[in-house]
């Protein structure tokens, strides 16, 4: 059975549907609904579970797997970021205001990737160093002022200073 995932509609009016068998994409603007599925060349037993979907302000949309992180340029090109040591998702994706690429992960919590001329997700910088285990499994992100994100994960909601690397739990009485 097909079960969708996550769901994009991007600037251009595409609407990325993941699923946990892949992912597949289809024209709002066309008078004819046209279901077609990316071909992401993985290997064959790779994971094709879609675990987030984001747009960079850039147009490329990020897919989050099981162990890689796509990035689909405008001409349906695909560029990885590959994973491959651990069993790491890709769980949720963020773009900051200035245009900083954050993605929420399972083992080992908020990366930050940019992109290089060719499109190619390339990681910056890993905050997993500067954080607690009890947040090495991000499942939200979101920009509550300039560098400064609110992590929700499994064990809570902590707020990160980007710049300073101070973490802050919440707890119910804070």
């Amino acid at each position: 059975n097909l079960v969708i995932n996550k769901l994009l509609e991007d600037s251009s009016g595409i609407v990325w549907i993941g699923t946990n068998q892949g992912l597949f994409y289809f024209d709002l603007k066309s008078e004819t609904f046209l279901f077609k599925s990316i071909n992401f060349n993985l290997p064959a037993d790779a994971n094709l579970n879609i675990y987030s979907l984001g747009q960079d302000v850039s147009g490329g949309v990020w897919v989050g797997l099981e162990g890689y992180l796509a990035r689909i340029n405008s001409d349906k090109n695909i560029s990885y970021y590959a994973d491959e040591r651990v069993e790491n998702i890709f769980q949720t994706f963020y773009q900051d205001a200035e245009g900083a690429v954050f993605i929420g992960s399972s083992k080992k919590g908020l990366l930050k990737f940019s992109f290089n001329e060719t499109g190619k997700p390339m990681l910056e910088r890993s905050f997993a160093s500067k954080m607690t285990s009890e947040i090495e499994w991000i499942d939200a992100i979101e920009e509550i002022e300039p560098n400064k994100l609110l992590l929700g994960g499994l064990n809570g909601l902590f707020e990160l200073d980007t710049k300073t690397l101070r973490i802050f739990r919440y707890t119910r009485s804070s």
